[in-house]
């Protein structure tokens, strides 16, 4: 079984519980460096998340040993065993039980306290006692749970999953393609409130067609709000889009002037700011890019930015790697190949990337996502795919191309941008 530990932590009843209820317990456990079991979010009772299950799941390691714990309990009345890739219950108020309990191990991180002292967090299967295990059949399907939605095709899959034969998505289509008339003269404010309005209804109506156990799942919840934003936004694209082209169409436009004229005149890396010594391919960032005008929603056109980003980086990371293979390090004074690249490389990468994609609609785009995006976290990644793709075009638009090609100066990277993304680096 995968398990995504990021995605299983924060979603986890359990491990919520601790931080925020039983946030004594943990935060004195961290300091000890003791070890916390967390089992998996679909085998969880909400209602046996007691103080007596924290006690049973925060273990101390006994002298001595690095693969056998006593419970926290005050009479420290149960003790574990970490078997191969299993928790085994040994001895349970000091009686073996007939039948250990195995808990799988899914997957172990490490965690640091204060004093940056390493404890570990054990991801299991189900709980560490048969007592506290779910008899009930209403776990969340993990054919809907165990997936991630990145096209219109993912989501609409998703969707009509929900209910037999689809019905529920099959009701949804003519709701959502006669939102609006052609001929609609509302207000930008208006066509945002009207399609929140609808998802909102949407989501609501999704929800109920669940059981109580998938409804409180907040991996379910996330999961169901992009697809119906993924759904909504790529049927009312051609309706809504028009309207963004239509606000952004003098800085599209000057951005397209820009980009034809440094084609023109050939425009380098090395004249971007990028040290001669890490030109590399840029064949799959570009690839990237250049599919952002297909994309439909306003989800898919950030997640393809957020690909492409992903693309640079490694292209970057990939020149300095083939910069080392062929140098000695001890040798070499070019301090280049002995670090990892920063902001002020990678974003005139990526103005390198924009303007080989001869791609003109960024400001629209950037508009279309700003506007039309709700279910975007701060802690996916996505945020910082904007804001970095904002200060590249900055970048692009600071260029004097009127001027003899000539290096870059680093000063046109907004110091707001830069300040930014430190923070997220």
């Amino acid at each position: 079984m995968g398990v995504d530990p990021e995605d299983e932590l924060s979603y986890n009843l359990f491990y919520l519980h601790l931080r925020t209820i039983f946030k004594k317990k943990f935060d004195f456990a961290v300091s000890q460096c003791w070890t916390i079991c967390v089992p998996c979010g679909d085998s969880l009772n909400e209602k046996l998340v007691t103080e007596e299950f924290v006690d049973d799941h925060i273990l101390r390691p006994l002298a001595g040993s690095s693969h056998e714990f006593t419970s926290t309990d005050e009479q420290e009345s149960n003790l574990y065993r970490m078997e191969n890739d299993s928790m085994v219950l040994v001895k349970n108020n000091n009686n073996e039980p007939k039948n250990n309990f195995r808990s799988k191990i899914l997957t172990i991180e490490k965690g640091y306290n204060k004093e940056f002292q390493p404890y570990r967090i054990i991801i299991i299967d189900k709980p560490l006692h048969k007592k506290y295990w779910r008899t009930d059949k209403n776990r969340p399907d993990k054919s809907l749970i165990n997936r991630s939605i990145s096209s219109y095709v993912d989501a609409v899959d998703f969707l009509g999953r929900l209910m037999r034969g689809g019905r529920l998505l099959v009701e949804m289509l003519p709701e959502i393609d006669e939102l609006f008339l052609r001929d609609d003269k509302r207000s930008l404010e208006e066509i945002k409130q009207i399609i929140s309005e609808l998802i909102r209804k949407l989501w609501a109506r999704s929800m109920r067609s669940q059981n109580l156990i998938v409804q409180r799942d907040a991996r379910f919840q996330k999961l169901l709000s992009t697809a119906l934003e993924m759904l909504v936004m790529h049927r009312l694209h051609d309706q809504v889009y028009p309207v963004c082209i239509k606000i952004c169409t003098e800085k599209d436009s000057l951005v397209a002037e820009k980009i034809n004229d440094l084609v023109e005149a050939g425009l380098s890396l090395g004249q971007l700011g990028v040290d001669e010594s890490l030109r590399s391919s840029i064949s799959f960032s570009l690839e990237s890019l250049v599919t952002l005008g297909s994309r439909k929603s306003p989800l898919e056109k950030l997640l393809c930015l957020k690909d492409t980003l992903d693309m640079a980086i490694a292209e970057v990371k990939g020149a300095i790697a083939a910069l080392r293979s062929k140098t000695d390090l001890c040798e070499s004074d070019n301090s280049v190949i002995n670090r990892e690249p920063d902001t002020d490389e990678l974003i005139p990468f990526l103005v390198f990337v924009i303007v080989k994609s001869l791609y003109q609609r960024l400001h629209t785009d950037f508009f279309y996502i700003e506007n039309f995006t709700w279910s975007v976290s701060p802690n996916d990644g996505l945020s910082y795919t904007l804001v970095t793709f904002k200060a590249a075009l900055s970048l692009l638009e600071s260029i004097d191309t009127h001027k003899s090609p000539g290096k870059v100066d680093e000063r046109t990277v907004t110091s707001e941008s830069r300040e930014v993304l430190v923070d997220k680096r």
